[in-house]
């Protein structure tokens, strides 16, 4: 449902469509759906829109890797990888969990898009 709200095709009762372009993370194949993975357009701030969400009451869960595999300590090298760093700063995952229903999805996708069209008309 996520989806069809980000991607235009379902509009949220009460709320905009997006005004920028996002990209949907999707799988090809069965999912645990563990997390929602949305990748915000270069110039839209995550950690803005993130802290806008919170302010309207939408924890937007923590990112698959904020801090790229390799920028880890672990593995730490020279490598220069521009896309797992983009990536990194782009993507969010919106709250997905076993008991969420249709109303807390209006809710967070109307907060997310709402909060993501503020941003990136400040930007």
């Amino acid at each position: 449902v996520y989806g069809q709200y980000l991607r235009g095709e379902k509009y949220v009762p009460g709320g905009n469509r997006l005004d920028v372009p996002v990209t949907l993370i999707l799988p090809k194949g069965p999912c645990s759906w563990y997390k929602f993975v949305v990748v915000l357009p270069e110039g839209v701030d995550r950690d803005k829109v993130k802290a806008g969400m919170k302010a309207r009451g939408v924890n937007a869960a923590g990112g698959v890797f904020e801090l790229p595999l390799h920028r880890q300590p672990v593995f730490m090298s020279d490598v220069q990888l521009p896309n797992a760093e983009r990536f990194a700063k782009q993507h969010i995952c919106l709250p997905i969990y076993y008991l969420m229903e249709a109303r807390d999805i209006e809710e967070t996708a109307r907060v997310f898009i709402d909060v993501v069209n503020q941003v990136a008309k400040r930007n």
